[in-house]
């Protein structure tokens, strides 16, 4: 098991983590200070959005993690339980994320517009996309600010597909995220909590940018 973050263009800084006997791993672009118990190795730089250039690491883990179970967290997550505490929401399941509420992609669509976090146009391109390739409204969502998965032939496509639909659109996990997992036999489930500021299990800081 590694636990993992990538952190491109001063967007987060690392945190102190739970002691665990598996390591934790960031990309990084620009930390120069070591804080336990992260290992630093270097994000991509092949793309002239930063966005992307820590998303690939967070879509694409089989590419630079060597390891059968994987758990992501954004930067701005602090664990407040050790990584293989969460394991066995694993048992049924080849990836688990974070519940995202009672609203679907369309809703988060209209929040991204409302928080200026991309460009309508690519916003509403990819609704329309969306509602194209058959994704209801009112499906639900996921939130992947948490994703524990396996690595496995069936995690493998879906991470591919994922990333082949943040490149072709809106690069939002949330509004792509359904679009990957469409018709593919990947077990997917979701963690006894939502995403609440200080829960149980973890405490989520603001961005920095």
């Amino acid at each position: 098991m590694i636990t993992y973050t990538s952190i491109v263009g001063g967007k987060d800084t690392l945190r102190v983590q739970p002691e665990s006997k598996y390591p934790y791993v960031a990309f990084v672009d620009g930390i120069d200070q070591y804080i336990e118990p992260w290992e630093l190795r270097k994000a991509s730089s092949i793309f002239v959005s930063p966005r992307r250039n820590a998303k690939i690491h967070k879509i694409l883990p089989h590419l630079f993690l060597d390891t059968k179970v994987s758990l992501w967290i954004d930067g701005s997550v602090q664990l407040k339980k050790p990584p293989e505490d969460f394991l066995p929401f694993l048992k049924n399941y080849d990836i688990v994320f974070m519940k995202s509420g009672p609203g679907c992609i369309y809703d988060e669509a209209e929040n991204i517009k409302k928080s200026k976090y991309e460009d309508d146009e690519i916003v509403d391109e990819q609704v329309r996309y969306s509602l194209k390739r058959g994704i209801p409204k009112h499906y639900g969502t996921y939130s992947p600010r948490i994703t524990l998965m396996r690595h496995n032939a069936k995690t493998k496509e879906f991470s591919e597909r994922w990333w082949a639909e943040i490149c072709r659109g809106s690069s939002r996990d949330m509004l792509t995220l359904k679009l990957a997992a469409k018709d593919l036999p990947v077990r997917i489930g979701t963690f006894d909590f939502n995403e609440d500021r200080d829960s149980e299990f973890i405490r989520i800081y603001d961005h920095l940018k």
